[in-house]
């Protein structure tokens, strides 16, 4: 470990430094707040705060969003910081020294993984669109991480093996070794601006974005483990785990985009019956006011439609249901119900017509 409570850190090829830099920004009542930490947290913020604007291109709410950040960040932290420990076990001491994680020592796999084991729960439970979340989520864990990789930079870690290249960078005199943390911000960055404007100008169907992400990350975790200095490397029984995880992203997030993008589920498993979308049909109904409204919007109002007009456009054998949906939480308010609605109500258009044609 080169690395202490104060580093110095030179890039003598480019001329930057050399620059002393403590890794506590501050202390507050005796307790040591780490930059680290405060990186980290600005980096979930910014991708918050960009998803809740986007939040509506994606059929979701800023109330969604919120509501995913609130389950979902401290499931990554949970989940990265079990990953490192679980393969990292000897370093510590006790429980305390496990569940610190002022001083770094995250597995962004496992913050991964766990964060969107979290948003489709979320997702089941609240009946929204799984994978329009997971896109807009993919879209918020690129900026996460192109700016939290620089924690990486204030605690002098994530450094990579020796070289002669002009980023190469010193730290307390020893180097000059390859910036990942440097490498990896660019890489999000990069992805994150390609995607972004993949979902502007490309998508098709909901997932793709999602998809992307994991081949794309999933290539950037291969190269890094390629210069990766042992030391930071994760292995279990000789194997390196985040290389074969890097590999296994990169495979299944290309396969599940192509099976997405040509819609190979209709031609392995046949053609699905098209379900009839209640908000479009009543969208020119209940889209009042100016601006396009999001899903979960619709849906309340498609429900306050057939409260007040319920009597007038329903017959008996489907007034219990209606009265259901009204009477239940909008946010409970299953395409599934409404669909049922529609056919129902179709279905009695038709039988009133053929009795005046008969007629």
């Amino acid at each position: 470990m080169l690395t202490s409570m104060v580093n110095t850190i030179e890039f003598p090829k480019l001329g930057i430094g050399p620059m002393e830099i403590n890794r506590v920004a501050f202390s507050l009542f005796g307790l040591d707040i780490y930059w680290y930490a405060i990186i980290i947290t600005a980096g979930m913020l910014t991708a918050i705060l960009f998803a809740m604007k986007q939040a509506k291109k994606f059929g979701l709410t800023s109330d969604n969003v919120l509501d995913v950040a609130l389950i979902g960040i401290p499931s990554a932290v949970i989940g990265g910081r079990l990953f490192f420990v679980l393969f990292t076990l000897d370093q510590y001491g006790s429980f305390l020294d496990a569940i610190d994680i002022r001083d770094g020592g995250m597995a962004i796999y496992g913050a991964v993984i766990a964060a969107f084991i979290a948003g489709f729960l979320y997702c089941k439970h609240k009946k929204i669109k799984t994978l329009a979340l997971f896109d807009l989520g993919s879209l918020g864990f690129l900026i996460g991480q192109t700016i939290g990789r620089w924690g990486n930079f204030v605690n002098a870690e994530v450094y990579g093996r020796e070289t002669d290249i002009v980023f190469g960078m010193t730290i307390n005199g020893n180097g000059p070794y390859h910036p990942l943390f440097l490498y990896e911000s660019v890489w999000n960055l990069c992805g994150f601006i390609m995607l972004f404007l993949f979902a502007k100008y490309l998508k098709k169907h909901n997932g793709e974005i999602f998809a992307l992400y994991f081949f794309w990350y999933g290539l950037n975790r291969a190269f890094m483990e390629s210069l990766r200095v042992e030391e930071y490397t994760l292995t279990f029984l000789g194997l390196k785990i985040d290389l074969w995880l890097a590999a296994i992203f990169s495979v299944l997030g290309l396969l599940f985009f192509f099976f997405i993008r040509f819609d190979l589920q209709k031609k392995l498993f046949g053609k699905r019956k098209k379900r009839t979308d209640y908000k479009d049909v009543y969208r020119p109904l209940v889209n009042e006011g100016n601006g396009e409204k999001s899903d979960s919007e619709i849906e309340e109002n498609v429900v306050k439609y057939f409260n007040e007009n319920k009597n007038e456009i329903l017959t008996d054998d489907i007034q219990k249901k209606t009265n259901d949906i009204v009477d239940s939480d909008v946010e409970n308010f299953s395409e599934s119900s409404s669909d049922d609605l529609l056919i129902t109500e179709n279905n009695n258009d038709k039988e009133s017509s053929n009795e005046r044609d008969n007629n």
